[in-house]
């Protein structure tokens, strides 16, 4: 009979989590339909563990090697992390081990605190990544959308900690990532980012956080590089085959709100651009010109369109010039750049849908 070896671990926080320690106590999966217990307190979680293999009482075995132990162990503090009222870090990890047998008793590891903190210790405050602990809790599955909560809250958490809107912005758009690849079921960024559209044009009133910034956003639009943008994505229709080469009419035939049809009524009278655009195979110069007319006409303001077009092409574009090595690192500068006030306003974008999402569980 196979020697099985009975964990008892307790993470303790340095600040309390009453939200937390409110729900029970409950099974956490960690392979396949095997689970672990877990145990919520008012400044603690306490996983009792079974496995038939033993931890080594070191450091690198305990948390540098990947094992269903210090997985599990990860959940807890980044569940306890996403649901505690202000920044915590983690004050103790104490844990014992027995065997199956009647006799034996706990024995404590002795490198169980030679962990690393996952955030920086001095960082304080009110946690404005904090969240339900109801809506948390998919997190602790073994699952695509475990998976994706899992990512995402560690770059989100990690966001609050940079002092760069550069770096800001990169931790939140990771997290952006892993939320629209796992709700698409694609690790392609135009599928995942057509159904970050779907969910805002269907759920736009419960995006409560993105609907009260909508004036500041559209009053921010005139703002933006759009000459950079188009010509980006002119460039992009020309290197792709013939038949592929339509975003830019797409793009332009997309949107119904006035104020977003006015900004594109620019690259019709700008005869570089237009002529740039009348030269992409397959586009019908007409119709963008119809559209754009119709729309700047029709004056109607669709409030979702104005998150759409930040999130959906903007934030995605300014993400591939700055992640694609397009332009200078944002810092490096002796001035404040375009590139670092709209990398301020995208992290606001960006942020807000996030919270949005987790908090009405739409993804």
């Amino acid at each position: 009979m196979a020697t099985l070896h009975k964990y008892s671990i307790l993470i303790t926080f340095a600040h309390p989590n009453p939200d937390l320690a409110a729900i029970q106590s409950r099974p956490v999966p960690y392979q396949g339909a095997r689970t672990d217990t877990f145990c919520f307190n008012a400044q603690s979680i306490r996983i009792y563990a079974n496995r038939y293999y033993k931890i080594h009482d070191n450091n690198i075995d305990l948390y540098q090697k990947t094992n269903l132990i210090n997985l599990q162990i990860h959940k807890a503090i980044e569940l306890y992390y996403a649901t505690c009222s202000v920044y915590t870090h983690v004050r103790s990890i104490n844990i014992k081990i027995k065997t199956n047998s009647s006799k034996s008793k706990y024995k404590d590891y002795i490198t169980a605190n030679t962990f690393t903190q996952p955030l920086p210790r001095n960082i304080k405050g009110v946690n404005t990544w904090k969240f339900a602990p109801d809506y948390m809790l998919p997190m602790l599955g073994i699952d695509a959308k475990a998976n994706a909560y899992q990512i995402a809250l560690s770059y989100c958490l990690k966001s609050a900690t940079e002092n760069t809107d550069f770096a800001k912005f990169s931790n939140l758009w990771r997290a952006f990532n892993a939320l629209y690849r796992y709700h698409s079921n694609s690790s392609m960024d135009s599928r995942g980012l057509r159904s970050m559209e779907a969910i805002i044009r269907t759920h736009y009133m419960r995006l409560s956080l993105c609907r009260a910034m909508i004036p500041n956003y559209a009053s921010l639009l005139t703002s933006l590089r759009w000459r950079k943008f188009i010509i980006n994505k002119i460039s992009i229709d020309k290197s792709r085959r013939p038949s592929h080469g339509t975003g830019t009419s797409d793009f332009l035939t997309h949107y119904r709100d006035y104020r977003i049809n006015r900004i594109f009524n620019r690259f019709v009278n700008n005869i570089g651009i237009w002529s740039n655009i009348v030269s992409i195979q397959n586009i019908v110069p007409q119709n963008i010109q119809q559209h754009i007319q119709t729309n700047i006409s029709a004056h109607r303001q669709i409030q979702r369109e104005i998150l759409m077009l930040l999130i959906k092409d903007y934030a995605y574009f300014l993400r591939n010039t700055l992640f694609h090595g397009a332009v200078d690192e944002p810092s490096f500068t002796l001035g404040t750049t375009q590139e670092q006030k709209e990398l301020g306003m995208a992290k606001v974008w960006l942020e807000n849908l996030i919270k949005d999402l987790l908090n009405n569980q739409l993804i």
